[in-house]
């Protein structure tokens, strides 16, 4: 399976990989059915494309994968074992498993909250970084800029972080 390049979007690649995915076998007699580990994670993107085009998805455990792996006569972890445990275990439970069903509004509203929560505790995580950097450099600087959280605040700190972008520079 192809991994996406970022969060937001798919390399060419992995797009044509899918669609190749999809293209009619001669041996293909009978209804296809797809395991993918992962359907919240890596495997997304994957999973919600073959439901659009019809096709049925089972959500396969990675405990699942685990299991199956240790019924195997090699039991060490590779992609290409990792996905004859997935095919198998998706051919012998079939029936029984979870399917993926396509994302909707809410679905997709989790995963631009999770995004947004994420990019929020990445800000925090710079300005405290941003914030021991600056004691560092200058014990006294909590004395003479006001609170970042402050209009005032961060005005000071935009004048602040330019003035000293010439001085660093040098």
């Amino acid at each position: 399976m192809a991994r996406p390049q970022q969060r937001g979007g798919l390399d060419g690649a992995a797009s044509r990989a899918w669609t190749q995915a999809l293209a009619p076998t001669p041996d293909a007699a009978e209804a296809c059915r797809w395991g993918i580990e992962g359907t919240w994670g890596y495997g997304r993107g994957l999973a919600q494309h073959l439901v659009a085009a019809g096709e049925a998805v089972c959500e396969i455990n990675t405990r699942w994968t685990a299991q199956e792996r240790c019924r195997a006569r090699n039991r060490s972890k590779t992609d290409g074992r990792d996905a004859q445990a997935i095919a198998l275990y998706t051919w012998r439970e079939g029936a029984a498993l979870p399917y993926v069903a396509a994302d909707d509004g809410t679905a997709v509203l989790e995963v631009l909250v999770t995004q947004h929560d994420a990019a929020v505790a990445e800000a925090t995580r710079l300005r405290n970084q941003a914030h021991q950097l600056l004691l560092q450099c200058d014990p006294t600087y909590r004395d003479r800029l006001p609170a970042l959280t402050t209009e005032g605040g961060s005005r000071r700190w935009s004048d602040t972080k330019h003035r000293g972008t010439a001085v660093l520079a040098v």
